[in-house]
C-alpha cells in the first residue's frame, strides 16, 4: 500500500512539472546557442506572419506570438524554385505552425533565424480583403477596427508595457506587506461625488421604444425578482478598499474605474484602470501616502526603464522623455518637490504677470478654483525641481487643496497650512491630499488621508450634499476602531503615456472607450 502510495506522488509531482502548452517564441530564443556546427535540436513554433519576402529560391517571413517585439526570422529554402501550397498561402496575418532549426543567422537584424524544414498553416488570411497591410495606417483607422488593433507593433507593444508594470506593482506592494483586494465595480455610492457616473439597468427596465426590436417578456410569478437598489459603474474603489483596510491593514487592487464625463482630451476616457492603495496605521500622515507613491514608482518604473518594449515606444515619439530627465526622476536619491496648493498659485500669479514664457492662454485661477492643465504642465515643469537642485522638471505633488474642491473623505487640515489670520481661515480650509502632477501630462497621481474623526466626516457630508443614510457604513468604519489611514490612486493609462511618450491615452489601453465612442 505504502509503495503504490509513493508512486502515485510520484506521478502527480511528474504530472505538475510538465507543460503541455508549446514553447513561445521567447522561449525558443532564449534557448542555448547553436553547437560547433551552427544547429540546435529541432524547434517548433507557432504565431502570425508579420511579413513575408519571397525570392527565386528562397523566401523569409517574420513570425511573431506576442512575446517578443522583433519576432522570428523564418528561413524557406525552395532550391528548385518551385513553392508548395503551404508557403504559397504564406501570406501576412496568417497563422502557423513551423517546425525547423534554430541557426546562427548570417544577416543584418537578428542573431537567430528558423531553418523551416515544415510548415503547417493553422488559419488562412485572404491578402484581399485583410485591413492591416504594409502601408501605414493612422490610429482613426485602428480605433475603427480595435479588434484587429493589436495586431500592429506599437499596440502590441503597449500590452506588453502594461503587463510589465502589473507585474512590477503586484510584486513592490506585496514586498512592502499590501494585500491584493477584489473590490467590486458594481456599487450603490458615487466615491468622488462629482455625479459623473454610469447607471447600471435592468435589460427589461429599457423601454421597447428605444428597442422595438425586443421582444417583451411576460412576467410570471417564477420570473418575478426582487425590485433592484440603484447601482452604478465604480468611478473608484476606494471607499471598499478603506473598509477591506479597516481589517488588512494595507490592500491595493488594480482594476477598471467609469467615468461618465464629456471630455475629449487625449487624457481622458470613460473606462481606465487604476492601481488604488489604501493604508492603516499611518503614523506621518500625508508624507507617508507621498513616499509610497514615490518609492514605489520609482521602482517600478527604473527596473522598466531599459526595457526594449519602452525603449520601442519612447523612440517612436517626439514627445518622450529623455534618458537624462528619467534618470533624474528615478534617482532614489532625489526626492521629488512637494509644495502647497496656496504656494503653487502664487508663483503661477508671479510667472503670470512678469510676462515670461511660456505665456498662458487663461490666467492662473483663483484661490479655490482648479488648475487648468496648462498651469499643471507649468508646475510640473518649472517647480519639478529636486531638492537636491538638479536642473531638470520633473514630478511634484502639489499638496494641501481648498476644502471646497475636493472630495468629502477627506481629512480637513486642523491648522491654516498657509499661515492666514484664524478669522480668514474658516473662508479657506484645507484638506490633507496631494495630485501629482509630471511633465507634460499634468495630473498622475491623487490620494490623500482619509477623514478618521466621525463627527468631522458627517460634516463633509453635508457641505457636499450627501446623505448621511446612503453613507451609513463608510460612517461606522470611523465608529468601530477607526485608525490613522490614507491612499491614493495611479492612473495605468496616463501612466503608459507620461513614461513612454505616448500622445493620446486612447493609444494605452486595449479597447478604449470615451465620449461617444464605444467599438465592440
Amino acid at each position: 500500500m505504502l509503495s503504490r502510495l509513493r508512486c502515485i506522488h510520484r506521478a502527480r509531482r511528474s504530472f505538475t512539472s510538465l507543460s503541455t502548452l508549446p514553447s513561445t517564441i521567447k522561449d525558443v530564443l532564449s534557448k542555448p546557442p547553436p553547437d560547433e556546427n551552427g544547429y540546435t535540436s529541432p524547434s517548433t513554433v507557432y504565431g502570425w506572419v508579420k511579413s513575408v519576402r519571397r525570392q527565386k529560391k528562397v523566401s523569409f517571413a517574420v513570425i511573431n506570438d506576442g512575446t517578443t517585439l522583433k519576432g522570428l526570422q523564418a528561413v524557406f529554402l525552395h532550391p528548385n524554385g518551385e513553392q508548395n501550397t503551404s508557403l504559397r498561402n504564406l501570406v501576412t496575418g496568417a497563422s502557423v505552425r513551423l517546425t525547423g532549426r534554430l541557426i546562427e543567422s548570417p544577416g543584418k537584424g537578428q542573431e537567430r533565424e528558423l531553418q523551416v524544414e515544415d510548415v503547417q498553416i493553422l488559419g488562412e488570411c485572404d491578402p484581399e480583403t485583410y485591413p492591416i497591410q504594409k502601408k501605414d495606417h493612422s490610429v482613426e483607422f485602428f480605433r475603427e477596427h480595435v479588434h484587429l488593433r493589436p495586431r500592429t507593433t506599437s499596440v502590441g507593444v503597449m500590452l506588453r508595457v502594461r503587463d510589465k508594470l502589473s507585474r512590477g506593482f503586484n510584486e513592490w506592494y506585496q514586498t512592502a506587506g499590501f494585500i491584493y483586494s477584489h473590490p467590486p465595480i458594481l456599487t450603490g455610492n458615487d466615491c468622488e461625488g462629482g455625479g459623473e457616473t454610469f447607471r447600471v439597468s435592468l435589460d427589461t427596465d429599457i423601454t421597447t421604444a428605444e428597442h422595438p426590436q425586443r421582444p417583451i417578456r411576460p412576467t410570471t410569478p417564477l420570473m418575478a425578482t426582487p425590485e433592484p437598489t440603484s447601482a452604478y459603474l465604480t468611478v473608484s474603489t476606494q471607499l471598499h478598499l478603506e473598509a477591506l483596510a479597516a481589517s488588512l491593514a494595507r490592500v491595493y487592487t488594480i482594476a477598471p474605474a467609469f467615468r461618465a464625463e464629456r471630455s475629449q482630451t487625449n487624457r481622458h476616457l470613460n473606462e481606465f484602470w487604476m492601481l488604488e492603495a489604501e493604508l492603516s496605521f499611518l503614523p506621518t500622515g500625508l508624507d507617508g501616502v507621498c513616499d509610497v507613491v514615490e518609492v514605489s514608482l520609482k521602482s517600478v518604473l527604473g527596473n522598466l526603464a531599459k526595457d526594449e518594449d519602452v525603449k520601442y515606444l519612447r523612440e517612436s515619439s517626439s514627445s518622450a522623455p529623455s534618458d537624462e530627465h528619467i534618470n533624474a526622476w528615478l534617482d532614489p536619491a532625489i526626492r521629488w518637490r512637494r509644495v502647497t496648493y496656496s504656494d503653487a498659485l502664487e508663483l503661477l500669479e508671479a510667472h503670470h504677470l512678469s510676462g515670461a514664457e511660456p505665456k498662458f492662454k487663461h490666467p492662473p485661477p483663483k484661490w479655490g478654483e482648479g488648475f487648468r492643465s496648462e498651469h499643471e504642465r507649468w508646475i510640473a515643469g518649472a517647480l519639478g525641481r529636486s531638492e537636491t537642485g538638479a536642473q531638470v522638471e520633473g514630478p511634484v505633488f502639489v499638496t494641501h487643496y481648498p476644502r471646497q474642491m475636493k472630495p468629502f473623505y477627506m481629512w480637513v487640515d486642523d491648522a491654516d497650512p498657509i499661515g492666514l489670520e484664524s478669522a480668514a481661515a474658516d473662508s479657506r480650509e484645507t484638506v490633507a491630499c496631494f495630485d501629482l502632477l509630471v511633465p507634460k501630462l499634468g495630473e498622475l497621481t491623487g490620494g490623500s488621508v482619509r477623514e478618521s474623526r466621525l463627527e468631522m466626516l458627517k460634516e463633509s457630508l453635508a457641505l457636499h450634499g450627501l446623505s448621511e443614510a446612503q453613507y451609513s457604513w463608510y460612517l461606522d468604519l470611523r465608529r468601530y476602531g477607526t485608525t490613522p489611514h490614507g491612499g491614493f490612486g495611479i492612473g495605468f493609462e496616463r501612466l503608459v503615456s507620461w513614461f513612454c511618450g505616448v500622445e493620446s491615452v486612447r493609444e494605452c489601453i486595449p479597447f478604449p472607450r470615451w465620449a461617444g465612442k464605444v467599438v465592440l
